[in-house]
């Protein structure tokens, strides 16, 4: 669910717009997010509602972590209510009582140090555009999202109906666990690639470099290469890639064993690295 943060981020940001004092022309959408700061320091639900259809906008952000990391279909009802609960809990609930929903409802006061500023407005009759300037926690970086805004109550004000452009931020964090996963498979083939050779040596006294049925009972993973670089009586080497990264593993056994690697472990690294 830590994916899901982000959008908390930049619904906290609107709690803190109205600190720039910009656009301060009735009826502009800055102006609107404004008052919905204005609401949701109050901790006033109603006025939140006025100004921001919250489940529009968890529908928005579960789409878009769907887009990126192919979110199943059957759990977007879920995952919206979840979120929608965690963005009412980060609105209106003060930091003290709030539950712990998506790894923990944020406090505006730490989010405030993260916001840095509008980026952009851009406005039509019926609908706009705010970009709202984030400092990512992890990294000296900013991010830009923007909220997507139609007019409500006859055009007498705007509202927040989705949050965009989530899809970059999501896939940066994402891709370290990826990585992660990508290389427990990798290390995760060779280690039954061990047990493969294994057996067949039981019985030939010798490896091998096939990996053809025949030979071994070993099905590498979906997504994963593996190749046997050189094997014989006194030991074996092999390669594992994945089809979604640039890193490998390798690993070793008997004599194959280069400096530095322990015998029957594998190694993972990046080219160039």
């Amino acid at each position: 669910m830590s994916r899901f943060r982000l959008a908390l981020l930049a619904i906290g940001a609107l709690a803190i717009a109205g600190a720039l004092r910009l656009h301060r022309v009735r009826r502009s959408p800055v102006y609107s997010l404004q008052r919905l700061a204005d609401a949701a320091r109050a901790k006033d639900r109603r006025g939140v509602e006025q100004y921001l259809d919250v489940r529009r906008v968890a529908e928005s952000v579960v789409d878009a972590a769907a887009e990126s990391s192919g979110q199943e279909e059957g759990t977007r009802p879920l995952l919206v209510t979840v979120v929608e609960q965690s963005m009412w809990t980060a609105l209106t609930d003060s930091p003290a009582t709030a539950p712990d929903m998506v790894g923990g409802a944020p406090d505006f006061r730490s989010l405030s140090r993260r916001y840095a500023g509008i980026a952009d407005v851009e406005q039509r009759e019926r609908v706009a555009r705010v970009g709202v300037r984030l400092r990512l926690e992890d990294v000296d970086s900013t991010l830009v999202v923007h909220l997507r805004m139609e007019r409500a109550d006859g055009g007498g004000h705007w509202r927040v109906v989705g949050v965009e452009d989530l899809a970059p931020y999501l896939h940066a964090s994402l891709e370290p666990r990826l990585e992660r996963a990508y290389e427990l498979e990798m290390r995760s083939d060779l280690r039954n690639l061990v047990n493969s050779e294994g057996a067949y040596f039981a019985g030939h006294g010798t490896y091998t470099q096939s990996l053809s049925r025949g030979d071994l009972t070993y099905d590498p993973t979906p997504g994963v290469s593996v190749t046997i670089l050189e094997a014989g009586r006194d030991g074996w080497r092999a390669v594992a890639r994945h089809q979604q990264t640039t890193a490998e593993c390798r690993i070793a056994v008997g004599t194959a064993v280069p400096p530095g690697d322990a015998a029957g472990q594998p190694k993972c690294s990046r080219p160039g690295r």
